[in-house]
């Protein structure tokens, strides 16, 4: 399966606001191309979140620059309060306060944790 390429403004900020339906450890990690078509870790954004932290699980990106890409990996570890519940997590980009991605995936917790990912390349243009 292909990774999705959202299209940017190049050279200008983009922001991540994540959600969270459970309780998750999380990272934020951005990849960019290596020069023989795979991909190389640029910047780690939050090599440890929490979703029960107090702060506001929102993160700036990186800014991309025309022609460029990055590579965005959102992953999870998460439980439900009660061990059966669902489990979900929301990422939503926003370039100029203007929605230009919105991302989830979820699972069921049935005792074990559950881990979730999401992937989504950027492109400046």
């Amino acid at each position: 399966m292909a990774l999705p390429i959202v299209k940017i403004a190049p050279a200008q900020p983009y922001d991540l606001y994540l959600t969270f339906q459970g309780i998750a450890a999380y990272q934020v990690l951005e990849y960019a191309p290596d020069g023989t078509g795979g991909w190389t870790l640029s910047k780690t954004v939050q090599p440890g979140g929490y979703s029960t932290d107090p702060q506001h699980d929102t993160y700036a990106m990186t800014p991309v620059a025309s022609g460029d890409q990055r590579l965005v990996l959102i992953s999870a570890n998460m439980s439900s309060v009660t061990g059966s519940d669902p489990v979900s997590m929301k990422a939503v980009f926003q370039q100029a306060k203007v929605p230009i991605r919105t991302d989830q995936a979820s699972g069921q917790d049935s005792g074990a944790l559950v881990t979730l990912a999401l992937r989504t390349v950027f492109q400046g243009t």
